[in-house]
């Protein structure tokens, strides 16, 4: 396994400056463009992010976003753009790293509703963090790596029936990872080869009564590589029902997934509340996995408003072979937040982080830990300031660990033009 050399805190300009258009609602039919412009420095103490020789490194940055939204109440259409510029994590070259581009496209109607997106992402393996999200699973991976690293996702899904006691619904998923100019490895040190999944969904729900309804759906996904002996199906039947309360709907469910190794199956059971002093939300059960271990799953979400800020608290525990290596992976993640208004101008935010990807045939395991803090304040309508620190460590089973510190100073506009 390569080691670890990723920038842990490339993402800064992504995190710092306003997503394109956050907040806003505009629906008149006109064209909105957002623009965003962020200029900073961070000092980091092991830049290339690995456990011999940590480098300490200055690195001045800076980041460009822009938005484009049309909107009616019917459809929207949205294009968003973004990309830094900053020096490489090692030697003196200055990239641009992240350029990132996507489009969504969104009609409703009183019964129906048609979403449709497309995104692509390049990332340099070793300027981007090592433990990587994937927002079509909701779990978090492990690649590391010197490789550059391109994924595209194209994706679809039509509703109809949504004023009736019977709703419907199809989607499509297609992911592509495309590796260039190096190496790349997963969870347990093999090296990743150029992949795609395709996903198909079709689900049905039903209202059995005012208070209780049934939902079923299956999913059915293929993975391919180069390789021809790589491809592999995964089926998965999943049903459940959802039974309104006062505070919030009890759920129940079961699942049945066929891989290539074997069966899996699933059984769990949730409960949502809305109390006066937040919401809670969480689901316990169990997997049996294609070998016959008995795996616990969990999940939880709180949230609380508070006088002057808002607190958070997710915690999941998932099993699931939706991953670059097509293994049946269970992920671990534990995240918190606190956003504190000091002033009517500035703010305090305190977040962590905490993921864990272990592979049920090989027991290979990784482990990624993340704290972060800054202080941000509006300067003006448009310009804002951000001060902050970041630390993150990793450790995985192949013996790679590193830990990295980070302190950085941000000066960020974005505006908006309407016509």
């Amino acid at each position: 396994m390569t080691s670890l050399r990723p920038a842990c805190v490339v993402a800064i300009c992504a995190a710092a400056v306003p997503t394109v258009m956050t907040g806003q609602t505009y629906e008149t039919g006109g064209i909105q463009l957002t623009f965003g412009a962020a200029l900073g420095v961070e000092a980091t103490d092991n830049v290339e992010f690995t456990d011999t020789g940590p480098k300490a490194r200055v690195t001045p940055y800076a980041g460009l976003t822009f938005g484009l939204l049309t909107a009616t109440p019917a459809s929207s259409f949205a294009i968003d753009a973004a990309a830094d510029v900053r020096r490489a994590a090692a030697g003196t070259d200055v990239t641009i790293a992240s350029p990132r581009l996507s489009t969504s496209y969104d009609r409703s109607s009183a019964n129906a509703t048609l979403n449709l997106s497309a995104s692509v992402q390049s990332n340099d393996l070793s300027q981007q963090d090592v433990a990587v999200f994937d927002p079509f699973t909701g779990l978090t991976g492990f690649i590391t790596g010197d490789a550059t690293r391109r994924a595209t996702t194209v994706s679809g899904s039509l509703t109809w029936g949504q004023t009736t006691r019977a709703t419907y619904g199809i989607g499509a998923t297609y992911v592509d990872n495309i590796y260039t100019g190096g190496t790349a490895t997963g969870l347990d040190g093999t090296g990743l080869e150029d992949n795609s999944r395709l996903t198909l969904d079709g689900t049905a729900s039903f209202d059995l009564t005012k208070a209780a309804q049934l939902r079923t759906s299956l999913r059915y996904s293929i993975f391919e590589t180069p390789q021809a002996a790589d491809r592999s199906e995964t089926l998965t039947l999943s049903t459940g029902i959802s039974i309104d309360r006062p505070l919030g709907p009890l759920t129940a469910g079961v699942a049945i997934t066929d891989l290539n190794e074997g069966q899996e199956y699933s059984l769990s059971f949730g409960r949502s509340l809305a109390l006066p002093a937040g919401a809670v939300s969480g689901n316990v059960g169990v997997t049996r996995t294609f070998d016959d271990q008995i795996l616990l799953t969990a999940q939880l979400g709180a949230r609380r408003e508070l006088p002057n800020g808002s607190l958070s608290f997710d915690l999941s525990r998932q099993v699931s072979s939706l991953n670059e290596q097509d293994t049946s992976q269970v992920t671990t993640q534990v995240s918190g937040s606190y956003d504190r208004a000091l002033t009517p101008l500035t703010s305090l935010q305190i977040g962590f982080d905490l993921a864990q990807a272990k592979d049920v045939g090989s027991d290979a395991t990784s482990l990624s830990a993340g704290l972060q803090a800054s202080v941000s304040r509006a300067l003006t309508e448009d310009w804002a300031a951000q001060a902050g620190y970041r630390y993150r460590s990793v450790d995985d089973t192949p013996g790679d660990t590193a830990q990295s510190n980070t302190v950085f100073v941000e000066l960020r506009r974005t505006f908006v033009t309407r016509y």
